[in-house]
């Protein structure tokens, strides 16, 4: 047998390791997926559709306020900048009007008049719109608080002006108010999905016939950026947006898959026919989630609760919404989520009615617990859907906001829903819910989708959602991992990673195998030619024994005589040895001459 040759086996090792690689890639590490994979074909992609990075979405940066003026606000914030240098801080609301403050000739004169101390609270905040001159007058516009679901009085005049956020520039009709007692607002433009009725316009303009006034609908912020072809679809993804002192984002037209973990839960809205008995809550899901409380590290403490009631009615449902600032829950969830956290010092304070206020008496009694209360992580409010599970820590059930009867105590963070409304209005999972989840809503389509929350403000994992070969929310998963302590894969490896390492494990036995298989041949092969060739002194020494031992000689040449002529005794010699050799060769199974 030949020399072995160590570069084959090198090969073939490296084959079997590349391989073993690729299928532990393809699997279950999605680390390298995005980099060793990344121009699959939509079909070879299945659960990764994807195309990155075009330019298609529009990202809001976002933080969340509790109090602003020394008031309660509850509201998130992005910056935009219209024209060239007016840079505003607005409230980002779900209607679909967007209208910012103008800017007076003399701010202090202008605020220190009563009816304007209020609005200049909020324009402080805001900043001033300073209009250019010749600006085109596009109409009039007046609303009151609650109409349109705006918040707040205005009244001022549509213009047209460019909105920039980030590097997106979108052309927007806005109101310019030159009176306003409420926050300044970007309206994203989710009135025609969720408010059907009267919500679903803009505020009527008057006093210029010869140009239409913008009532149309459609004619809103999130609208026009798909019609000037700035996103490709209305798909909007919130992450963090309300968790005060926290960053947070919203993404219009696409994900942020460094964001959340696992795949979505994806519900249809149930439509809204009118503004009244409940129809003015869009976004309603008919499904009820199962939902447990309590130290989840204890079973016997970690119980269901009695969500949805036996009285409930069947068309009863839930809406997850991101503006919300807290969550609206029935008395099967309410009660016993009081219940477990008397444990940590739930007080209950009689505050003034902010609508009654001038009446005597006018309060009502409320929960709060502790401001510098913190409460395990562990005791949690748990909300299993079809596939995801949020959970919420008791901690964020608690509005950090001092209650000026008793500044060290802070209310909860959500209600208790109207019993005698509950046939009609949703279960609302706002504010807590939304700080715990990762929360996609698209009012073209009408769909809700929902993800568990990874924090991560320093990676980034965009994906377009809508156009020719952007993903869509069904094929989109998470680039994190669950956080969850509890989440029934700390101590077990995923299914495709599992499948890599027994692949490989299988492969590294068998090249195993065959380094040993080789190894054994080879060594075989040289300790049976080390053992079958003789030295070539011991060879000669026995050769010459043999030929000149007289027995021998007889044995082999009985019919031989010796010569006469002594000058021929060497070359007989010389023959006889020679053939002895070759006797001797044959004997050890040799083919070769000795020398």
């Amino acid at each position: 047998m030949g020399t072995f040759n160590s570069r084959v086996l090198a090969t073939i090792l490296s084959f079997l390791a590349f391989i073993n690689f690729a299928t532990s890639v393809r699997q279950g590490n999605t680390e390298y997926k995005k980099n060793i994979f990344p121009r699959r074909s939509a079909l070879a992609t299945g659960s990764q559709l994807v195309k990155r990075n075009t330019g298609n979405y529009v990202l809001l940066q976002t933080e969340y306020s509790l109090i602003q003026g020394g008031e309660t606000v509850t509201a998130i914030f992005t910056n935009v900048t219209f024209g060239n240098d007016n840079r505003l801080k607005l409230h980002v609301w779900i209607s679909n009007f967007t209208w910012v403050p103008e800017r007076p000739k003399s701010i202090s004169d202008f605020c220190n008049e009563e009816p304007n101390k209020r609005g200049c609270v909020f324009a402080e905040t805001s900043g001033y719109y300073n209009p250019p001159a010749n600006q085109p007058f596009l109409g009039n516009f007046s609303f009151w608080n609650g109409d349109l679901g705006l918040i707040g009085s205005s009244d001022g005049y549509y213009a047209e002006e460019t909105l920039k956020v980030g590097d997106t520039t979108v052309n927007l009709e806005l109101g310019i108010s030159t009176f306003w007692n409420g926050r300044p607002i970007l309206g994203l433009g989710f009135g025609g999905s969720w408010f059907p009725g009267r919500y679903n316009r803009l505020p009527a303009a008057s006093g210029n016939d010869d140009s239409p006034p913008p009532i149309n609908p459609t004619r809103t912020f999130l609208n026009n950026l798909r019609t000037q072809g700035k996103i490709a679809s209305n798909t909007c993804s919130f992450y963090n947006v309300q968790d005060a002192g926290a960053k947070g984002q919203i993404i219009l037209g696409a994900l942020d898959r460094s964001k959340f973990y696992g795949g979505f839960d994806v519900y249809s809205w149930e439509p809204a026919t009118d503004d009244s008995s409940g129809g003015e809550y869009g976004g309603k899901i008919l499904f009820h989630p199962t939902v447990r409380l309590g130290n989840i590290n204890d079973p016997a403490n970690f119980t269901l609760t009695g969500y949805p009631s036996l009285h409930a009615p069947s068309n009863s449902s839930i809406q997850i919404n991101p503006f919300y600032h807290y969550l609206s829950l029935p008395d099967s969830i309410y009660d016993p989520l009081i219940n477990a956290l008397y444990p940590f010092g739930l007080l209950s304070i009689d505050v003034q009615d902010p609508y009654n206020s001038g009446s005597s008496g006018s309060t009502y009694p409320t929960q709060n617990l502790p401001c510098d209360i913190n409460i395990p992580p562990h005791h949690v409010l748990e909300f299993t859907f079809d596939k995801v599970t949020i959970r919420i820590p008791f901690n964020d059930l608690i509005l950090r906001i001092p209650r000026p009867e008793n500044p060290s105590f802070c209310g909860l963070a959500f209600w208790l829903l109207d019993a005698e409304r509950d046939g009609y209005t949703p279960l609302i999972l706002g504010g807590p819910f939304v700080k715990n989840a990762y929360v996609v809503l698209d009012p073209e389509t009408r769909k809700s989708a929902i993800a568990g929350l990874s924090r991560n403000d320093t990676a980034t994992d965009i994906v377009e959602i809508g156009g020719r070969y952007a993903a869509t929310l069904m094929n989109v998963r998470g680039a994190a991992i669950d956080p969850s302590p509890n989440n029934g894969s700390s101590n077990k490896l995923p299914l495709g990673a599992a499948i890599g390492i027994g692949v490989g494990v299988g492969l590294v036995v068998i090249a195993a195998i065959v380094l040993g298989y080789f190894l054994y041949r080879r060594k075989k092969a040289n300790a049976q030619k080390t053992s079958s060739i003789p030295s070539e002194e011991s060879s000669a020494a026995e050769a010459d024994s043999k030929a000149l031992a007289p027995s021998e000689l007889g044995a082999t040449n009985k019919q031989a005589e010796l010569p006469q002529n002594p000058s021929n005794q060497t070359n007989w010699q010389s023959d006889h040895i020679g053939s002895n050799r070759h006797e001797l060769d044959a004997s050890a199974g040799l083919l070769q001459e000795l020398p």
